[in-house]
């Protein structure tokens, strides 16, 4: 099992610890996904950039 793993590239990226994590999008480069648009995700939104929850 690994413990830590973290992935980054153009404007996304995420990293997760012990199984939780977080991952942050720049929406002027990645379009909103379906969940993300309409609520069914839960994420926050400072400025240009989408902060979310991994599951």
């Amino acid at each position: 099992m690994k413990l830590t793993a973290i992935f980054f590239k153009d404007g996304y990226g995420w990293f997760r610890i012990l199984g939780k994590g977080l991952y942050w999008k720049d929406i002027n480069r990645h379009p909103l996904i379906f969940s993300e648009q309409y609520g069914f995700k839960k994420v926050f939104t400072i400025g240009k950039w989408r902060i979310g929850l991994l599951k």
